[in-house]
């Protein structure tokens, strides 16, 4: 016999273009999947969290509403202020209090990533999904702060935190994050100067077979990465072959890869003793690449330097200049 009609009118999104959202009852939530009743069918259908663009309750309070379209929007200093105006005791539904909670952390760590420099708005970022995932381990916006933990916490300098992070983003299901967390494993041991264990993290990623667009997103980092561990043992000029090569092939609409590649360019030229090539190397994510906000402001900082090494103080006047308006 066939349940009844389901009159609640939940609602999963689906991140796929074009994917039909499934409508019913949201009855069970996880780190990994969201099940949903549909109307007069028995079994409710599982849906993998990866999958998920965003989740609507029946009968939700418009402040969430407008809550999760401002987390849509990237306009995150609205989600805060709509925040203030919405007690999450008032909301019913469970599930979606974890979405006002999710929605509050995540916007705060978007801001903080903005502004790297402000450490107070890192630090409440950082305990905002510290607290998340310790009250919500059971949702599927687990992995999700997981991950913007680990970030939060490198652009805080504690590398012990993002390793724990990114070791919780690893035990994910799915290939495409497993590897991510792998690149930034190996990222954190390459910052230690444990080489060979940076090695081990980005010979896993290079070595997986998925093809999908995250996947090939997280051999190009590994492949920086490896470059990296060539100027760690003095081999710079293979680092600059292959990065000259990577940044060829690589999306060049693609900001943040691209910073990447050419501010490890930039270290490789020092470390040849060739400030005018890293000035140049730099020069690129200053100019082309600005709102790589981290590496942006990591060039700007090497240019500060260079700039008079290269008999420019005008130009190291004016980077620090920049810097100063960023912090």
């Amino acid at each position: 016999m066939l349940t009844p009609l389901v009159e609640a009118a939940d609602i999963v999104r689906l991140s796929e273009e074009g994917a039909k959202s499934h409508v019913g009852t949201i009855t069970e939530i996880s780190a990994t999947e969201v099940k949903v009743l549909r109307a007069n069918v028995n079994t409710p259908i599982s849906v993998p969290a990866l999958a998920i663009s965003e989740t609507q309750f029946n009968q939700e309070p418009p402040p969430l509403t407008a809550m999760r379209r401002a987390v849509m929007g990237s306009s995150f200093p609205d989600v805060l202020e709509t925040a203030q105006r919405l007690d999450p005791e008032t909301i019913p539904n469970p599930f979606a209090r974890q979405d006002y909670e999710f929605f509050k952390a995540f916007a705060l760590g978007q801001i903080a990533l903005e502004t790297p420099g402000n450490r107070e708005n890192l630090q409440k970022a950082i305990t905002a999904c510290i607290d998340f995932l310790r009250t919500h381990s059971n949702s599927y916006h687990y992995f999700p702060i997981c991950e913007l933990a680990g970030e939060l916490s490198l652009a805080a300098g504690n590398q012990e935190n993002a390793f724990q992070m990114y070791s919780r983003l690893a035990r994910a299901p799915w290939p495409a994050l497993q590897l991510k967390a792998n690149t930034m494993l190996g990222a954190i041991r390459l910052e230690e100067n444990r080489l060979e264990d940076a090695r081990e993290f980005y010979e896993t990623v290079l070595t997986s077979q998925d093809s999908s667009k995250e996947a090939l997103r997280a051999k190009t980092e590994a492949e920086i990465g490896l470059a990296k561990c060539l100027i760690r043992e003095g081999n710079w000029k293979t680092a600059i072959e292959q990065l000259d090569a990577l940044s060829v092939k690589t999306d060049s609409e693609d900001a943040r890869l691209q910073a990447s590649i050419y501010l490890t360019l930039g270290e490789a030229c020092e470390a040849a003793e060739n400030p005018r090539e890293a000035v140049l190397a730099y020069l690129h994510v200053e100019i082309l690449f600005p709102s790589a906000k981290t590496q942006y402001i990591t060039a700007l900082k090497r240019l500060a330097v260079l700039w008079n090494k290269v008999n420019r103080p005008e130009r190291a006047a004016e980077a620090e200049r920049i810097l100063k308006t960023l912090e």
